[in-house]
């Protein structure tokens, strides 16, 4: 009798097994809306011109700042980073129409994912007047990185919308900066004082 319980129990915790793995295998293959409505990546590195579909990009230098500024009126607004700024050169163009762009992030080696500062507002997601099709547009993307969260890689996102708003299945580039620990290392050692962002030109 004992035997026959063990057994039924052994059955019991075995088919249980077999149900939370379907279920997990199951829960794999559901989308949810956000992942339905994401916006379609297209990946390259730096260096590259990035098609996007939409638009592309090409990301040019990067450098490291301990603080950026911006020209205004009353002279450089100098923001000071609490850690370090990540600085971005960039160029973008729109393929099809008029476009502005979403807010970049910046995902690091660990996975942690920064998001643009905004407290600039010359940089190029921040920009008021919209990408013109065939007229590409050079300018910067900055961010601000706790100097221990420099991990490599370090990939940059950035899509781009018809209105700056709405972002659901919109183009997006995803550019792998192409750095190794010692690009890093080596950025960090000649990290800039200041770097003055301007507003974006025509490349």
């Amino acid at each position: 009798m004992a035997r026959r319980s063990f057994l039924s129990t052994a059955g019991t915790v075995a088919m249980s097994l077999v149900l939370v793995a379907l279920l997990i295998t199951a829960h794999s293959y559901f989308i949810t809306p956000e992942q339905e409505t994401a916006p379609i990546a297209h990946t390259g590195a730096r260096g590259d011109v990035v098609d996007a579909g939409r638009f592309t990009m090409k990301v040019g230098k990067v450098r490291l700042a301990e603080s950026v500024a911006e020209e205004s009126f009353g002279g450089p607004e100098l923001q000071k980073a609490k850690g370090v700024w990540v600085v971005v050169e960039a160029a973008v163009e729109p393929t099809l129409s008029p476009m502005q762009a979403g807010t970049p992030t910046l995902t690091n080696g660990d996975d942690f994912e920064f998001l643009a500062g905004t407290q600039l507002t010359t940089t190029i997601d921040q920009s008021s007047v919209p990408f013109e099709p065939g007229i590409p547009r050079r300018g910067f993307l900055v961010f601000e990185i706790p100097t221990k969260r420099l991990t490599p890689p370090l990939t940059l996102r950035m899509h781009m919308t018809d209105n700056g708003l709405d972002d659901r299945l919109a183009a997006e580039a995803q550019i792998d900066l192409g750095l190794d620990a010692g690009d890093i290392e080596a950025l960090r050692a000649k990290a800039a004082p200041k770097v003055t962002i301007s507003e974006p030109g025509y490349a």
